[in-house]
């Protein structure tokens, strides 16, 4: 149940029960049959300030219940977004989009295997889009620099300087002017996540010797590196599953031939990701990750920028892959 409509009933269920009874009383003390039963003035005073006291006393403690669980609720797996002025620039609302279905393709006739098998930018193999498929997802912004919180808004997010990296300006690791503030080195979850998401379809099996043969970013660990890589990745999904644990009911499209489908072409709730994507572009870090290497066939400058605020693509195009 909703917290919010939980603590809107407490709050009106509060307030009804203390006015109804204060009502009853007063009918209770006008139904009085004999002159010296009838309340004096200062008798009426005093009842009405009685009830006056319980409402409010209902009152503050529904607020103070709602404030509870607000509070409780707030450490949840879904609602455990900070909000911080760092991050203010970011437009929390949210949007309707269309899921791709199955069958969904790109415009592109070439995006097909030599089976038939249909695709989209993001999912072509290999054999087929080569390096034109890592460009879309660069420019998703996947494979963005971290962020540099500044100091003064740790506790915006819970970190600890007992337990997490800080960097100073005067750090030696650093050349001159690469830490422009005392602040603490950050991911973004949604970019970590498409990295991951990226690097196991790299490692499917129709795909993972061409990334081995360009020297891809992760394909130049050890093998037992390249494992631990792929099980982080399939973990950090498997957890987020079960942690949104999403109960949607997706219906199965009619079909003549009893092959039937799932329809997953249907509304979605998405937050903002042009917003923060935009967000992420003006805030990169590039000496956060000065070493990094995407593959042979990607170079970039000592900028480190793989994408820009403006994507290449539409909006449209990044989310439905053609």
């Amino acid at each position: 149940m909703n917290p919010q409509s939980t603590c809107a009933g407490s709050l009106a269920r509060s307030s009804d029960e203390s006015l109804e009874d204060c009502s009853i009383g007063l009918d209770n003390e006008k139904g009085a049959l004999l002159p010296w039963e009838q309340p004096t003035a200062r008798q009426r005073s005093q009842n009405c300030w009685r009830w006056t006291f319980l409402t409010l006393s209902h009152i503050i403690v529904a607020v103070l219940t709602c404030l509870i669980t607000k509070q409780l609720s707030a450490g949840s797996c879904i609602g455990n977004e900070r909000i911080s002025p760092f991050m203010s620039n970011i437009d929390r609302g949210f949007h309707q989009e269309i899921g791709n279905a199955a069958t969904a393709v790109s415009s592109d006739p070439g995006n097909s295997d030599a089976n038939n098998h249909s695709w989209n930018n993001f999912t072509v193999s290999a054999e087929t889009g080569g390096d034109s498929i890592e460009d879309w997802w660069l420019d998703l912004g996947t494979y963005s620099t971290p962020v540099l919180v500044p100091e003064r808004y740790a506790k915006d997010f819970n970190f600890d300087p007992d337990k997490h990296a800080i960097v100073r300006p005067d750090d030696p690791e650093y050349a001159p002017g690469d830490v422009p503030y005392v602040g603490y080195p950050a991911s973004i979850e949604v970019m970590h996540k498409l990295h991951c998401l990226d690097f196991l379809r790299q490692a499917a099996w129709y795909n993972h010797e061409y990334y081995r043969s360009i020297h891809g970013g992760p394909w130049r660990a050890s093998e037992h590196d390249l494992v631990r890589h792929v099980g982080h990745c399939v973990d950090i999904f498997r957890q987020k599953l079960i942690c949104e644990a999403e109960i949607e009911l997706v219906p199965f499209s009619k079909s003549e031939n009893h092959h039937v489908r799932n329809d997953w072409a249907r509304p979605k709730q998405c937050r903002n990701f042009e917003s923060v994507r935009s967000w992420l572009a003006e805030h990169q870090w590039p000496a956060g990750d000065s070493e990094f290497h995407l593959d042979d066939h990607h170079q970039f400058d000592s900028k480190r920028i793989t994408f820009t605020r403006t994507p290449i693509h539409s909006h449209s195009e990044l989310w439905r892959g053609f």
